[in-house]
């Protein structure tokens, strides 16, 4: 999502070369990592490919957004940073709370209420998304239409 509104930025700036150049990188790391991975027949490689290809890809994409305008990269950065945070402790949950009650398979949906509460908790926590003044927001769209 991020990355759209990156190049929705590019094109507005009327800065499309960065999107055509961020684009050759990545394939070319792409194409790299797919030869890498199947010379050593190793579907982890190609999926490392994968996500260090999209790790750069965003990373390049907000540098030169950033640039355009005038933001802190590191704030950006940290959202992320936090958003991954919330994200992994939800992962580690689910998991931990999936063996502890021995829950297997279609079962394990079970622990979603729980995660749910934790992630929305996690965001409301780390100040990443306000929900009252967004409700608001939305309310006074509502109206206003």
């Amino acid at each position: 999502m991020q990355e759209q509104i990156n190049r929705v930025i590019f094109k507005v700036f009327n800065e499309t070369k960065k999107i055509l150049y961020i684009e050759i990188l990545k394939k070319i790391i792409q194409i790299l990592s797919i030869f890498i991975g199947l010379y050593f027949l190793d579907i982890k490689i190609l999926i490392g490919g994968f996500v260090i290809t999209n790790v750069i890809g965003y990373l390049l994409n907000t540098i030169y957004s950033s640039k355009i305008l005038v933001v802190k990269l590191k704030d950006e950065l940290l959202i992320v940073l936090k958003i991954s945070l919330i994200s992994f402790l939800c992962i580690i949950s689910t998991t931990y709370l999936s063996s502890l009650l021995n829950l297997k398979g279609y079962y394990s949906f079970f622990t979603f209420p729980f995660i749910l509460f934790l992630y929305v908790f996690g965001i409301h926590f780390l100040k990443i998304f306000n929900f009252k003044v967004e409700i608001k927001n939305l309310i006074n769209l509502y109206r206003r239409n």
